[in-house]
C-alpha cells in the first residue's frame, strides 16, 4: 500500500520518572548498554498509563495517508465481495 514501516524504541524518560514517582535502581554491572545513571523498569508504570503512552506514540507515527488508502481499499473489497454473494 506504499507505506514505510519504521521501528522506534520507547523508553521511560527522566520526566516520567519524576511525574509518575517511579522507583529507580542502580545499573547492573552486567548491563552493557551505553547510559549512565539509575534504571527504571517500564513495568513500574501503571498498566493504563503505559497503554496510554504506547497508544500516543503509535498515533504520533501513523502515516494517515497510507491508513486512508487502506480504508478505501478495504471498503471497496468488502463491497465487491458482498456484490459477488448476491
Amino acid at each position: 500500500m506504499g507505506g514505510v514501516v519504521e521501528y522506534t524504541r520507547l523508553a521511560v524518560t527522566p520526566l516520567q520518572i519524576v511525574d509518575l514517582l517511579l522507583e529507580t535502581a542502580p545499573k547492573k554491572s552486567t548491563d552493557a548498554r551505553a547510559f549512565n545513571g539509575e534504571t527504571v523498569q517500564a513495568e513500574a508504570i501503571a498498566p493504563d498509563m503505559l497503554a496510554a503512552i504506547v497508544d500516543e506514540a503509535i498515533r504520533e507515527r501513523i502515516d494517515y495517508g497510507a491508513w486512508n488508502r487502506v480504508i478505501v481499499l478495504e471498503k471497496a473489497t468488502h463491497e465487491a465481495l458482498i456484490n459477488k454473494l448476491k
